[in-house]
Order: C-alpha cells, then sequence, then structure tokens
C-alpha cells in the first residue's frame, strides 16, 4: 500500500520548482514565500506540513538573491531548527547539509552552524545524527 498523501506532497514539492521556474523570482518573494510562512506558522497544522513548507523552500533557494534568502528563507530554517517534533528539526538539518553552499558564509557562520551545533545534543537520537552530518563538508 502506497502512501497516497506522501506521493501528493512530493509532486506538490517538485511543481514548486516548475513554478519558480516559469514566474522567476518576484512570484517567489511576493506570492510563494508569503504563502509558505503562513502555512509553515498555522498552529494547528501538521507537523507534515511544516515538512513540505521546508522541501519547497528548498526548491526555490535557486530563484532567490542571497539576500532574498537570508530575509525570507533563513529565519524559517532557524525557527525549524527549534521545532517541538523531531521529524522536522532532522528535516531542516537534511535540507541545510545540502544548501548551505547556496546560503551568504556570514550568516551560515553566525546562525546555522550555531544551531546545528546545539541540535548535536538534541533530545532525539535521529535528529543529532542528522546535525552532525549537516555539519560536516
Amino acid at each position: 500500500m502506497s502512501n497516497t498523501a506522501a506521493s501528493v506532497r512530493d509532486t506538490g514539492v517538485k511543481k514548486v520548482k516548475e513554478l519558480a521556474d516559469k514566474y522567476k523570482g518576484d512570484w517567489v518573494i511576493s506570492s510563494f514565500i508569503p504563502k509558505v510562512v503562513e502555512i509553515y506558522n498555522t498552529d494547528k497544522q501538521g507537523y507534515n506540513y511544516r515538512m513540505t513548507c521546508l522541501y519547497s523552500l528548498q526548491q526555490i533557494i535557486p530563484y532567490l538573491s542571497k539576500d532574498q534568502v537570508n530575509s525570507s528563507v533563513v529565519p524559517i530554517f532557524v525557527k525549524a531548527m527549534k521545532d517541538p517534533i523531531p521529524n522536522v528539526r532532522f528535516t531542516v538539518a537534511k535540507i541545510l547539509k545540502t544548501i548551505k553552499s547556496q546560503l551568504d558564509p556570514s550568516i551560515v557562520s553566525s546562525t546555522i552552524v550555531p544551531g546545528l551545533k546545539e541540535m548535536t545534543s538534541d533530545s532525539d537520537r535521529d535528529v543529532q545524527y542528522y546535525a552532525t552530518v549537516a555539519l560536516t563538508d
């Protein structure tokens, strides 16, 4: 039996990249990111919504300037590093591992690395593991 909800989420994340490719950075900043932030910050949503938001943000980073990423995307990743659900925390660690090179080095050293180091002492072993992996180059 397949997980159709997960399949729909994965397809949606892939479509985000196609939309960003078609409509470019202005659309991403003006329309997409505000909606993602709204969904991410909705208290009544399940953690899968937050994880899908994180994966969607990962897809649109190439369409944004470093300043736009710093101001619009990094704050959500920082918030995710302190999420109450371990799956969200290790998801953001996995994403940060893959996108660190696309981020402003000063933001990585001042914000991302300290957050990941803190996560290496997390109560969840998976979070510890992925945070440790994310810290390696």
